[in-house]
């Protein structure tokens, strides 16, 4: 399967819509949509089911360059947190924020 990358202009800018998996000259083209794109963009990651090591890297650099992540499957998460060790996406970061942590009061 192929990527497919469609983008929906918008006031105030792009929703780009990956579908497929993102690898070999599809991250190519997906850098060259999101370099034409208007700002602010975002990436509706829904129906991507998988990336090489380079489409996983392309996604972490836009995601560190600002551009929203949006809705990716718990798999794409995993490998986004596994590239980004040292990072997890804001997404992940979110969910965890809201985990409510027990502590144990010294007696």
């Amino acid at each position: 399967m192929q990527v497919r990358i469609t983008v929906i202009e918008s006031p105030p800018g792009s929703l780009i819509r990956v579908d497929g998996w993102l690898a070999g000259d599809g991250v190519a083209e997906l850098l060259r949509v999101v370099d034409s794109s208007a700002a602010p963009a975002s990436l509706l990651l829904r129906d991507l089911r998988g990336a090489d090591a380079a489409g996983i890297a392309a996604l972490r650099a836009m995601e560190d360059r600002g551009l929203a992540l949006r809705d990716p499957s718990p798999y794409i998460r995993l490998m986004l947190a596994e590239a980004g060790s040292h990072e997890a996406p804001e997404s992940l970061r979110r969910r965890h924020s809201e985990t409510p942590v027990k502590t144990r009061g010294h007696a």
